[in-house]
C-alpha cells in the first residue's frame, strides 16, 4: 500500500511538473502571457490559443527556458512572439506555419540558431541579437526582405534565409568581425574561419576560439549573398572571390583589380561583363568573361542579345557554368576546345543547334554532363563529315543525351 502512496505522489509531482508552465491574458491587448519553468511546448500554447483566439501577441516570460519544436506551428492569428532573456534556445522549427506572424523579438542572450522560422511568409524583417554566435539555418519558406546579424555571429551554414525571393539588404553590426555588409550585400571573411582551425589553444573554433583574431585593413572578404531583391543595376566587386549572386536587376558586373576567382550562380539579366585593366586573372572580349590569356570561356553573360555564338578560336577551355540560361539557339565550339568541365552548358531553353569541329570527340576532356537541364532531343550536333558515329557513342550512348546527329 505504502509502494502505492508513494507511486502516486510521484506521478502528482511529475504531473504538476510537467504542467509548470501557465498562461494570462490581456483583453486589451489581445496578448498571452506565459510564465514558469521549464519550456514551452506545443500543448501549452494550443491550450492557451484554444481559450483565447484573439491573441495577437504572445510574450514569453518567467522562468521558461527553451521553446521546443514545434511550439508555435500554424497559430495564424498571432502577429508578434517576444521571448524575454530566460529563454536561450528553441527546438527544430519552433515558429511554423504561421500565416500572419510578422514580428519575433529575440532577446540578447540566444546562444544558436537552428531552422528557428518555417514557412511564416509576413516576416519582413529579423534581428539576430549579439549573442547569438552561430546560425546553422535560419529559416525556410520566409520573405524576409531585410536581416541584420549581430556582433558576435561566427558562422553559417545552410541557406540562411537567402531563399527569400524579396530579400532586399543584409546588415551587420559594425563590431562583427566574421561579416560585414556593404550596401546590403553579405560578406564574410575566410582569414577569421582559417585562423580559428590553426588556433592551437581553441580545438572549438566555431564558439570563441577566434575572440584573438581581429579584422584589420589587410582582411578580404569574400561574397556570401547578394540579395535577389537588390534593385541595383550594376554590381562593383574587387575582392578575392566574387560568388553568391542570384539577382534578377543586374545588368553589369564589374570585377576590379583584385578578383582572383569566380564563383557566381545564375545571374538572368546579366548581359555585360567588364574587367579592370590591372586585373591579372580575368579578361573580357565582347562582354564575355574569359582568363586573362583568354583560353578559357569563364562566364557568357546570360541576357546578352544575339541568336548565334561562336567560341574564339584561341580558347581551349570551358569553365564549370560557362553558359547557363543563354539566349541563343546556336553555339559553335571550334576545334581548339580541348578541356570542357561539368555542366558547361546548362539550363539553356533555346538551344536548338550546336556546331562542333572536333575530327575525333574522345581527345577532349569532359567532365560527366557538360550539357545539363537541357532538353538534348530538340537539339541538333552538327559535326565534320566522317565523324557521326563516334560523337553518336559519345554523347549519346556513352553520356545519355538524345542529341540529332548530322554531319
Amino acid at each position: 500500500m505504502n509502494r502505492y502512496i508513494v507511486f502516486i505522489l510521484l506521478f502528482c509531482f511529475l504531473q504538476a511538473k510537467a504542467e509548470a508552465i501557465s498562461f494570462n491574458y490581456d483583453s486589451k491587448r489581445d496578448s498571452l502571457t506565459f510564465t514558469g519553468e521549464g519550456t514551452l511546448e506545443q500543448k501549452h500554447v494550443k491550450q492557451a490559443l484554444a481559450k483565447y483566439p484573439r491573441t495577437k501577441i504572445v510574450y514569453v516570460g518567467g522562468n521558461v527556458s527553451s521553446i521546443g519544436s514545434e511550439a508555435f506551428k500554424a497559430c495564424n492569428k498571432l502577429k508578434t512572439i517576444i521571448f524575454s532573456p530566460s529563454v536561450k534556445e528553441s527546438g527544430y522549427h519552433a515558429i511554423c506555419d504561421c500565416e500572419m506572424l510578422s514580428n519575433v523579438v529575440l532577446p540578447d542572450n540566444w546562444g544558436r540558431i537552428n531552422c528557428f522560422l518555417v514557412n511564416c511568409p509576413n516576416i519582413e524583417s529579423f534581428v539576430i541579437p549579439d549573442s547569438v554566435r552561430m546560425i546553422k539555418k535560419l529559416s525556410a519558406g520566409c520573405s524576409f526582405k531585410s536581416l541584420y546579424i549581430g556582433k558576435n555571429v561566427q558562422r553559417i551554414e545552410g541557406d540562411f534565409g537567402v531563399d527569400s525571393k524579396i530579400l532586399s539588404s543584409v546588415t551587420v553590426s559594425p563590431d562583427n568581425q566574421y561579416f560585414s555588409s556593404q550596401d546590403g550585400v553579405l560578406y564574410y571573411y575566410p582569414d577569421a574561419l582559417n585562423c580559428c582551425e590553426q588556433n592551437p589553444n581553441e580545438p572549438d573554433w566555431c564558439f570563441g576560439a577566434c575572440d584573438w583574431w581581429k579584422r584589420d585593413s589587410s582582411s578580404t572578404p569574400e561574397l556570401l549573398i547578394y540579395p535577389p531583391e537588390k534593385r541595383d543595376t550594376v554590381f562593383f566587386f574587387n575582392y578575392p572571390t566574387i560568388g553568391g549572386i542570384s539577382n534578377k536587376y543586374l545588368r553589369e558586373i564589374r570585377l576590379g583589380s583584385a578578383v582572383r576567382r569566380w564563383n557566381v550562380g545564375i545571374v538572368p539579366s546579366v548581359s555585360r561583363f567588364v574587367v579592370d585593366d590591372a586585373n591579372n586573372f580575368f579578361s573580357v572580349s565582347e562582354d564575355v568573361l574569359f582568363d586573362k590569356a583568354g583560353k578559357c570561356l569563364v562566364a557568357y553573360p546570360s541576357a546578352k542579345k544575339g541568336n548565334r555564338y561562336v567560341i574564339p578560336s584561341c580558347v581551349e577551355k570551358l569553365g564549370s557554368y560557362a553558359f547557363v540560361n543563354c539566349q541563343f539557339d546556336t553555339f559553335v565550339c571550334p576545334a581548339s576546345v580541348k578541356i570542357v568541365h561539368r555542366a558547361a552548358i546548362c539550363y539553356c531553353e533555346k538551344l536548338r543547334c550546336v556546331e562542333m569541329h572536333w575530327q575525333n570527340p574522345n581527345e577532349v576532356s569532359f567532365d560527366s554532363h557538360p550539357f545539363d537541364v537541357i532538353n538534348t532531343s530538340e537539339v541538333t550536333l552538327k559535326v565534320p563529315k566522317g565523324t557521326k558515329n563516334l560523337y553518336i557513342e559519345l554523347f549519346n550512348k556513352k553520356m545519355g543525351y538524345q542529341f540529332k546527329v548530322e554531319e
